[in-house]
């Protein structure tokens, strides 16, 4: 059985979870505080858990919160598409909260 685009992002996001887990987990509390798309709902603290399984694999690439802001940027319109996603600039609070956590997880 082949495997399904959502089924390979779940295992990447739980391999993210398991290899990091307190990082992951204040990864999807800042998007959920910062709620940049908009979807974020009390009951649910775990709604950017996807987005946040995939920009944690990349902020190994980025050397600041501007790098990681375009990391975020390309990530939301992956997930949201790009008639949905604000402009990059859109995400510079949220970037610098994830740098910083991603820099204390270091």
């Amino acid at each position: 059985m082949q495997e399904t685009e959502f089924e390979r992002l779940a295992a990447e996001r739980a391999a993210t979870r398991e290899r990091d887990p307190a990082l992951f987990d204040r990864v999807v509390a800042i998007l959920h505080r910062h709620d940049p798309m908009g979807i974020a709902v009390a009951e649910n603290p775990d709604e950017y858990a996807a987005e946040a399984g995939t920009i944690i694999p990349h902020l190994h690439l980025a050397i600041n919160a501007e790098e990681v802001e375009t990391i975020i940027a390309q990530e939301m319109t992956f997930w949201f598409g790009e008639d949905m996603a604000p402009p990059e600039e859109g995400f510079g609070v949220v970037a610098v909260a994830v740098w910083e956590a991603w820099e204390d997880a270091g």
